[in-house]
């Protein structure tokens, strides 16, 4: 009996060229419905996949999309859109931003690595990724953030608020001393 691809006779075993039909169809719906899902976002808080695994810290899942987005790029068709690892949510953080609120440092270092990152957008609140990897303690994403924009370690928000107004507010000298040390560097 031929395998799938092997000719008898000059011509395709009929049910290997029916299996790899039958493959490429589900290979496609498959790809064409992931295409439409990275980009779509979810109701009410307008975030996609990218944000929602962001903001969980799902390092593995936003691997996977990062790599079909690779993937995507390759391909010449006009109605495939990529991934915006920028795009914003209602409240207009990027996943950026979701990942560093949540601490998630090795989150954070992945989409710092892709191209347009935009580690310096700001949200509606005036707030860039760094201001929230202070927010949330995380000491490893602020160096990580920091390292990759140094220029937003003092800048402040809508609410007059800056990395430095954090440290005081919480009251822990260490955080403020890693935060002085940052600045020193």
């Amino acid at each position: 009996m031929a395998t799938e691809g092997q000719q008898l006779g000059g011509r395709i075993d009929p049910d290997a060229f029916k299996a790899a039909v039958t493959r490429l169809r589900i290979d496609q719906q498959l790809s064409s419905q992931l295409k439409a899902a990275l980009n779509n976002i979810t109701p009410g808080g307008e975030n996609t996949l990218l944000h929602l695994a962001a903001s969980v810290g799902n390092l593995h899942f936003i691997q996977q999309l990062l790599q079909l987005n690779r993937q995507l790029l390759k391909e010449t068709d006009p109605e495939v859109k990529p991934l915006l690892v920028n795009a914003t949510n209602a409240e207009k953080d990027t996943a950026l931003h979701l990942a560093a609120q949540g601490g998630f440092s090795n989150v954070v270092k992945i989409l710092l690595q892709q191209p347009e990152s935009g580690v310096d957008l700001r949200n509606k609140l005036d707030e860039t990724a760094l201001f929230k990897a202070y927010e949330s303690g995380n000491l490893e994403t602020v160096k990580a953030i920091f390292d990759a924009s140094p220029s937003s370690l003092l800048e402040s928000t809508v609410h007059k608020r800056n990395c430095l107004s954090v440290a005081v507010n919480r009251g822990d000298s260490g955080y403020f001393i890693s935060i002085l040390g940052f600045l020193c560097l």
